[in-house]
Formats: C-alpha cells, structure tokens, sequence
C-alpha cells in the first residue's frame, strides 16, 4: 500500500532538516509536493550527502 502525500512530505522534510537544510515551506497540490528552503547558507552539505 502506498503512503498518503502527507506522510511522503513530512518524511522529505526530514531527511532535508536531518542534512542542515532548513525547510521554510511545504505545499501538497494533489501528489505533487513542493518544498521550498529557507536561503540561510548550510556550509558542507551536498546532494551527495543525503541519505535517501
């Protein structure tokens, strides 16, 4: 069974805030998922280091 958007979001949002990103905003239209970040620079972190 597949999870609720919802769920999938709240699990994107903390993989991002586990790496140092700062989440700002999350809107959920349908199965889309859009994440926008705060623009306070994380000094280290990479897509190459986040654990999907």
């Amino acid at each position: 069974m597949s999870q609720p958007t919802d769920k999938k979001a709240m699990d994107l949002v903390a993989k991002w805030e586990a790496t140092g990103r700062i989440v700002r905003k999350v809107i959920i239209e349908g199965k889309r998922i859009e994440v926008e970040f705060d623009r306070a620079p994380v000094k280290g972190v990479t897509l190459d280091n986040v654990k999907w």
